[in-house]
């Protein structure tokens, strides 16, 4: 199964680290761009991202869901349709 996961805070990570040691395909992750961190201000990574860097599913990091440009590259993911049971 093709999955293209959505996710940033921390506890997003487990379910991501366990779609990929099952072996689900993640197409592509698609997180919150990196931000300042905590009193020096150190730009980040997101846990989420962190792992699509190790795990290679390629990072999408998008400042709105609406981006135009996120909105016309997501079908060359081609993830699977969700179907209804």
């Amino acid at each position: 199964m093709r999955i293209l996961f959505w996710g940033t805070p921390e506890f997003a990570a487990a379910p991501l680290r366990a779609l990929v040691g099952e072996g689900f395909e993640v197409v592509g992750v698609v997180t919150q761009p990196d931000r300042p961190q905590c009193r020096s201000r150190k730009v980040i990574p997101s846990a989420v991202k962190q792992i699509a860097l190790e795990e290679k599913p390629r990072p999408f990091q998008p400042q709105r869901p609406r981006d135009p440009d996120l909105i016309e590259m997501l079908p060359a993911t081609d993830p699977d349709s969700p179907s209804v049971a």
